[in-house]
């Protein structure tokens, strides 16, 4: 079956380098280019194109002109960039965004993995969150997690670059005062201060009840250590008015652990559990 790619970019020059970095991967039969939006949007419904490839143009605090193509699951795309850390759209599965310097080998590998990725689309608002918790700490689902754990994972194992996971829980007793009906504006005050301290890359989900996972890509286990320290000072701070234990858990894969997605997650649940608090 012949495989096809679309090379977007409003920079000819830039288009061609692209084309040719991917032509010479022998993965694609065919190449088509577009330069706005209008072109890309038609491209997309009229030729079936298996993956969107492009370099990531837009200043940080605007969303790139495929944004809406790919949150609603009509193409995979391939985003290259030098500045992962200022991307603010999270991408369903079937993209990524790798290095602008990442080798062929590599990249060739992440191509054939995003063609075997089924198209997803994001999730419809409200699946599953509290609409308080969801629409004023902009965290993420369940749905958004297993997805992005999943592929970061493969990433990481394919390309050799790190990615930590970090599990944090408050401890709740009846002396903390929150009830049922309160913990839906304790993790609005929660979330808000973890999102101080973590980049726009890193992906802050309700995993459960009150148990919130971090997903650092590009971030080994030492660091993910000192965004620790960061968060609960942060805590600290956020609750001057009580002494709150948090149990806590930062897994990494490495050649002696697993990297399937749940077993890689039950290690992170069986570390947090035996995890002694911290206030």
């Amino acid at each position: 079956m012949s495989r096809s790619t679309i090379i977007f970019g409003s920079d000819e020059t830039r288009r061609q380098q692209l084309a040719q970095r991917i032509s010479v991967l022998n993965i694609f039969e065919r190449l088509y280019f577009c330069s706005t939006v209008e072109e890309l949007t038609k491209l997309v419904k009229t030729t079936s194109a298996d993956l969107v490839c492009c370099e990531l143009e837009s200043p940080a605090k605007e969303l790139p002109p495929w944004a809406g193509l790919v949150r609603s699951g009509s193409c995979r795309l391939l985003c290259l960039t030098s500045e992962k850390s200022a991307v603010r759209l999270r991408l369903p599965a079937g993209s990524c965004y790798l290095e602008k310097d990442t080798d062929s080998d590599n990249l060739a590998d992440v191509i054939e993995s995003l063609l075997q990725c089924p198209l997803q689309s994001a999730p419809p608002a409200g699946s599953g969150l509290n609409h308080q918790v969801e629409t004023e700490h902009k965290i993420y689902s369940r749905f958004y997690f297993d997805i992005f754990l999943d592929k970061e994972l493969s990433r990481s194992s394919l390309t050799g670059r790190p990615v930590s996971l970090l599990l944090i829980e408050p401890q709740l007793t009846r002396r903390h005062g929150i009830d049922e009906e309160l913990l839906e504006p304790f993790l609005v005050r929660v979330s808000r201060a973890i999102k101080s301290q973590i980049r726009s890359s890193d992906l802050l989900c309700r995993y459960q009840r009150q148990r919130l996972a971090i997903l650092l890509p590009e971030t080994p286990s030492d660091r993910a250590a000192e965004l620790l320290d960061r968060v609960i000072a942060s805590l600290r701070d956020t609750f001057p008015e009580q002494r709150i234990p948090w149990t806590w858990a930062i897994v990494a894969p490495t050649v002696k652990e697993p990297t399937n997605a749940n077993s890689f997650m039950q290690l992170a649940i069986t570390r947090l559990e035996r995890s002694e608090p911290r206030y």
